[in-house]
């Protein structure tokens, strides 16, 4: 996709996802070293790296569709040329549409149970609404993406020399 908005949002999203990795890192060597060196064990790093885990997750969902690295079975739109091809990238992206507007408004829904009965995790006691409005976040960029694409394979399907 060339547009300004998305090259940004994929720049950001990126430098999350690597302060993601790089805080794993630092956190799993100190870990690591915690363990066998000082003998002592961290059970909340469970916890932290599960909750980033998910977010570099959705996130990466996000930037997956923007970069088109999802990933398909392309032997039929490997085979199709033209418009059908176009048709069919079309009739893919709607059906990933109604996925991913399931997937937000159930996470949202999630979120609203969560925060209502103060659910929280069992070491940090971190409200579990933190881990879970991940998909939330990443659903809602992935389906801006998505829309995107719909409008750009649209664009396509009128006039066959535009890139979609």
């Amino acid at each position: 996709m060339k547009s300004p908005f998305f090259d940004k949002a994929l720049t950001v999203g990126r430098l999350v996802l690597a302060a993601i990795v790089f805080c794993w890192i630092i956190l799993e060597n100190f870990i690591v070293f915690a363990r066998f060196i000082l003998q002592r064990s961290y059970a909340w790093s469970d916890e932290v790296f599960t909750t980033t885990f998910i977010w570099l997750i959705f996130i990466g969902c996000a930037i997956a569709c923007v970069t088109n690295k999802h990933i398909e079975i392309t032997i039929l739109t490997d085979a199709l040329h033209g418009k059908s091809k176009t048709v069919l990238q079309i009739i893919q992206n709607l059906l990933m549409l109604v996925f991913i507007t399931v997937l937000l408004v159930t996470s949202i829904q999630i979120c609203k149970m969560q925060a209502a009965i103060n659910q929280t995790t069992p070491i940090l006691r971190l409200p579990v609404w933190y881990t879970t409005v991940a998909m939330s976040v990443g659903s809602a960029a992935w389906i801006v993406a998505t829309i995107y694409k719909l409008v750009q394979l649209c664009k396509k399907l009128k006039n066959p020399e535009v890139e979609a």
